[in-house]
């Protein structure tokens, strides 16, 4: 039986400021997770660099204006 893969789930706002920070925080865990699900709930077409490194966007639902 393998042991369960940690998913580290966040909300982050303004992901581009705050880029340092949460690779950091992933560096500081003992294990990276191998899933990282972040949301933000202001992300729009005009927020392009939201790739972390080590990780590729799977998904991404930007949000609609109005």
């Amino acid at each position: 039986m393998s042991s369960p893969s940690p998913i580290l789930a966040l909300n982050i706002r303004s992901p581009i400021n705050h880029r340092a920070g949460l690779e950091a925080r992933i560096e500081m865990l003992p294990v990276p997770p191998p899933i990282v699900a972040a949301t933000e709930p202001w992300l729009d077409a005009t927020t392009e660099d939201t790739q972390r490194t080590g990780y590729r966007v799977a998904a991404r639902r930007d949000r609609a204006d109005g």
